[in-house]
């Protein structure tokens, strides 16, 4: 349970551009959100100066912070960083359900080279297609929580074991629907 690994690379094509079966590795699919995740950051520190974050309050926030909570609901970053794209003319320059599956510098032009792909329907299907392109910069934002970590805890495995579907990391949580009317079981780790 403690291994903290991605997942394989996925074998790049050998000629490129090209369209393959889709694959069932959907790195940009797993996602933390769930419906009712609010932010746990000021939304004041999150904004452009320019650009400030809507003052679009939850009823949830308001409940637990009061009236003037500096917490959003994930919907409404969504929204504004969405309205800073659009809105400014930079929607060409954002891929949606794309990955880079490899980056290489050339030692010899200093750029780096990128194997991109991204899932499409072609002719009604789901599908791959892969390309590449160069660049003089690459960052790497990926979040260092990206990989799901969960810790060595003696007997975690026999009682996941036991129990399939009992234990669940945080970033595959959905909201409390499946919890409802359960035993609460809590752990406490200490650091």
């Amino acid at each position: 349970m403690a291994a903290r690994t991605a997942d394989a690379p996925l074998e790049v094509p050998e000629q490129l551009p090209c369209r393959t079966p889709a694959t069932t590795q959907d790195r940009f699919t797993d996602s933390p959100v769930y419906p009712g995740l609010e932010t746990n950051v000021d939304a004041g520190v999150m904004s452009y100066s320019q650009e400030p974050i809507p003052t679009i309050r939850s009823q949830w926030s308001i409940d637990r912070h009061g009236p003037e909570t500096p917490f959003r609901h994930h919907s409404v970053i969504r929204e504004y960083v969405e309205g800073l794209i659009t809105e400014k003319g930079h929607h060409g320059l954002v891929q949606y359900n794309t990955t880079v599956e490899r980056a290489v510098k050339e030692q010899s032009t200093q750029k780096w080279v990128l194997t991109i792909r991204r899932r499409e329907l072609h002719n009604g299907s789901p599908s791959d297609y892969w390309w590449t392109e160069l660049f003089d910069a690459v960052v790497v934002a990926s979040g260092h929580y990206a990989v799901p970590y969960i810790p060595a805890i003696s007997g975690l495995d026999e009682f996941s074991s036991l129990y399939p579907g009992s234990v669940e990391h945080t970033k595959h949580y959905r909201g409390p629907e499946k919890y409802r009317g359960k035993v609460q079981v809590h752990f406490l780790v200490g650091l």
